[in-house]
């Protein structure tokens, strides 16, 4: 099940598209075996892993969860896992901090303990996502977020073209990846460049030396 959820924490807002996957367990069960490798994929494909931990359930069940995942090899799984403790209400604190502990041994090195029956924690696990989003949400002075996989392509054709011309041997061969580079940045502007931007930048600058 895909779900898109916007959630607004103390610095930014962030829009996710969340995916409740399949639990992780050995089965020979074909169909289970489609749904695992699912969730598995979903693992590789995601900027970020919310990895439930009910601190009621055996201690062995996280343990077997989670070398599953290790096994899978999925790129920067514990830079990019939040753990998320449930029930947190039904605990004392020492059970709370040992369920804590048990989740650190896991690798998981961010987490936020939560009660969805009182709702104690929720708002922390809230900002503790949006501080863990804001890599890819926040930008520095002068940087530029394309949304688009069109303008993407666009900008990316466009410096390969440029990188091009940086080494190009000849004049000749220099305006021609400059020209396709201005072609290339044509899905952001919504027209072709004309020519006569190539000459205003052979006019005013020191170009073939």
């Amino acid at each position: 099940m895909r779900e898109k959820l916007t959630l607004r924490g103390k610095r930014t807002t962030i829009t996710l598209r969340l995916e409740d996957t399949a639990g992780l367990r050995n089965t020979e069960n074909p169909i289970e075996k489609m749904g695992i490798e699912r969730t598995l994929q979903a693992c590789r494909d995601a900027d970020m892993i919310l990895f439930i931990v009910d601190p009621l359930s055996s201690r062995e069940s996280a343990q077997q969860q989670w070398n599953a995942l290790s096994q899978a090899k999925i790129p920067s799984l514990t830079e990019k896992t939040l753990g998320i403790l449930t029930k947190s209400d039904q605990l004392s604190q020492d059970e709370l901090d040992e369920s804590a502990h048990r989740v650190r041994k896991l690798e998981i090195t961010t987490w936020a303990a939560t009660s969805a029956l009182t709702g104690a924690g929720i708002a922390e696990a809230i900002d503790t996502m949006t501080h863990f989003c804001e890599n890819w949400t926040c930008r520095d002075r002068g940087e530029i977020l394309l949304t688009r996989v069109d303008h993407h392509n666009a900008v990316t054709a466009a410096l390969e073209n440029l990188e091009r011309a940086k080494q190009a041997a000849e004049l000749e061969l220099f305006a021609a990846d400059i020209r396709q580079a201005l072609h290339s940045l044509s899905p952001l502007i919504g027209e072709t460049l004309p020519d006569d931007i190539l000459g205003k930048i052979f006019s005013d600058f020191c170009i073939g030396k």
